[in-house]
Formats: structure tokens, sequence, C-alpha cells
């Protein structure tokens, strides 16, 4: 499905190594990544941080960070990006937290909302986003836009909706 993305991501990032940690698409970045032939050229490896005692235990976020700002939000999205790359000694690492419904959903946080954190090199980003579609819809277009905004930051383009953080 997302095979033609993650092949131009490939060619841009040469000798590069990245890794994914991942809330709400649990597991379907990495497999959209695994899926495609040459993945182990580039492909550190991936975890589904899904509870906030994996985030805190083995992702290195802090309790405080998950209970003050919560476990979908812009510095956690950071954070799981940044410690990914820590544990898996890369120099990139994507991450998505986020809440695909149907169920969970508050006023500040409604279904939909996704926060997708990157870091490359000594820079991290994130972008918050508002999907529409049922679980699997919105799991798919988070992967899509994680996929297409890894691939413009190493264009050298900050993608839509994303920061430096």
């Amino acid at each position: 499905m997302f095979s033609q993305k993650v092949e131009n991501l490939f060619k841009l990032l040469k000798n590069q190594r990245f890794c994914v940690a991942e809330s709400c698409t649990g597991g379907l970045l990495g497999s959209s990544i695994t899926g495609v032939s040459g993945a182990s050229n580039y492909f550190e490896g991936g975890l589904i941080a899904y509870s906030e005692n994996i985030k805190i235990n083995v992702l290195g976020i802090s309790e405080s960070i998950i209970k003050s700002c919560g476990a979908v939000s812009v510095e956690t999205a950071v954070l799981m990006a940044k410690n990914c790359c820590k544990l898996f000694s890369t120099e990139s690492g994507i991450s998505v937290t986020g809440i695909a419904g149907p169920l969970g959903g508050t006023i500040h946080l409604p279904v939909g909302t996704v926060f997708i954190g990157i870091h490359s090199g000594e820079h991290s980003y994130c972008g918050r986003f508002k999907f529409s579609g049922n679980r699997f819809q919105i799991q798919q277009k988070s992967v899509e836009t994680a996929l297409d905004s890894f691939t413009l930051l190493l264009e050298g383009i900050t993608p839509y909706n994303f920061h430096i953080v």
C-alpha cells in the first residue's frame, strides 16, 4: 500500500539508518517499511509503545511528562522519536501517537488527533493532525503522513504543519 513512498524514502537515506516508535498505529508504520525489499539496509527496527508503561519504562519518557502533557502530545511524540533513536542507535526516528478511535477522544483531543514526531540529526520536529474516518483509516493516514513528512525533511523541506521543537 505504501511501497512507493517507502522506496522513495530509501533513495534519500543513503547510508542513514532509522527507527520507529508507534502507539496508535500499532505496528502499521513498521510493517509498511519492512514490506519493501531492501528495508534491512536502512531500517533498524521499531517499538510499539502502546501503553504509558512502555513509553515510560522502555522509551524513557518521564512519568511527569506523561502526566502533565499527556501520552498524546507534542512533548511525548518528540521524546518517542528522540529516545527511540537512542534505544536503536540510529540517526533518525519517527514516532506516532494519537487517538484512532472510535473511543478515547475528548473535547481537547478528539478522535483522529495524531502527533507525528521526527528526530533527525540534532533536530526534532512535530506535527499535530486531525484525521477523519474509521480506526484503520486514521491509522493509514497517520502512516502516510509520517512517511511523506520524513521524506520531505530528508529533502530539506519542513513539512506542512511541522515545527522544530
